[in-house]
């Protein structure tokens, strides 16, 4: 599936009296406002099960090519999780329950989605998390394993504790309230899943793992993923498919992790990382695209 975006935005201030004060203080003509005009486009090529992954400075416009890739997606076939309001009276597992029967009735097959367990992350949270729901499913009649399955798809959002599900999402805190809509857009059953500022406001430690689940999510259902952020850190566990790197000046470049001409092995580069994490760093190496993922193609 190829996606093709473009958005133009033009300097065209309304001359007011303050207006026209600042341009002379600064010494800034109509001309030079037109000069800062900009245009913002990019093209991608993607597979289901892929994650989309727009990187670069903030300001840069990341979330102006996340809107325009979304609005080139079939309404009906995606999700995008800022659009997903934090219910007031419901609990959390009674929420991702919902949108979990919604998922069942749109794709009219029970198993249509494979909810991630993180059963394969090393960290004690996590592990336990998966403990709590094995025990659960053995006990749990045949059939019914519709709150099994939202404790495993909560787990994998990092909200696998039990004060988290039985509270309204509303009286979450904002890092929770980003996990759960994260949540909610995964039970949706959505073929496109669109977030912008991917784990911004989690520490970092959540975020990674957060990334990771999220890849196998992905890779599991055949969910494609478009997601934005500044940070580079949740890269390697993360590990997208298409990387956009956008700057503030020139094309947005993009780089494919199974390019045809790729001549580095992905699970090098996360050993590389742990050695040494500057090695993948945008803003540390010049070569980024070709020691993580391969080399750039802005000409698909």
């Amino acid at each position: 599936m190829r996606i093709s975006v473009e958005r133009k935005f033009e300097m065209k201030p309304e001359r007011s009296e303050q207006v026209t004060a600042v341009m002379r203080m600064f010494g800034v003509g109509i001309e030079r406002l037109k000069e800062r005009n900009a245009t913002h486009s990019c093209t991608v090529e993607v597979n289901d099960g892929d994650i989309v992954y727009i990187t670069g400075p903030s300001g840069a416009g990341k979330s102006v090519l996340l809107r325009e890739m979304q609005a080139a997606v079939v309404e009906e076939e995606r999700i995008n999780i800022d659009d997903i309001p934090p219910d007031q009276h419901k609990t959390v597992i009674d929420c991702i329950v919902t949108f979990m029967e919604n998922a069942v009735a749109l794709n009219g097959c029970p198993s249509s989605l494979r909810f991630a367990e993180a059963g394969g992350c090393a960290t004690r949270i996590v592990e336990r998390a998966a403990s709590i729901v094995t025990d659960i499913r053995k006990a749990q009649p045949a059939g019914k394993t519709g709150i099994v399955e939202a404790m495993s798809l909560l787990s994998s959002t990092g909200l696998s504790d039990v004060f988290c599900m039985l509270n309204a999402p509303a009286n979450l805190s904002e890092g929770q309230k980003y996990r759960y809509r994260l949540a909610c857009a995964l039970a949706s059953g959505k073929k496109f899943v669109f977030a912008d500022e991917f784990c911004s406001n989690l520490d970092r430690i959540t975020a990674a793992v957060i990334a990771y689940n999220v890849r196998r999510f992905a890779k599991r259902n055949g969910i494609t993923f478009f997601l934005a952020s500044a940070h580079e850190d949740i890269l390697a566990d993360l590990q997208p498919d298409v990387l956009v790197v956008k700057g503030f000046t020139g094309e947005a470049e993009v780089s494919y992790k199974n390019h045809k001409s790729q001549k580095t092995n992905p699970k090098q580069i996360t050993n590389d990382k742990k050695s040494n994490p500057k090695q993948i760093s945008i803003n540390q190496s010049s070569n980024f695209k070709q020691l993580y993922i391969g080399e750039s193609d802005n000409s698909i």
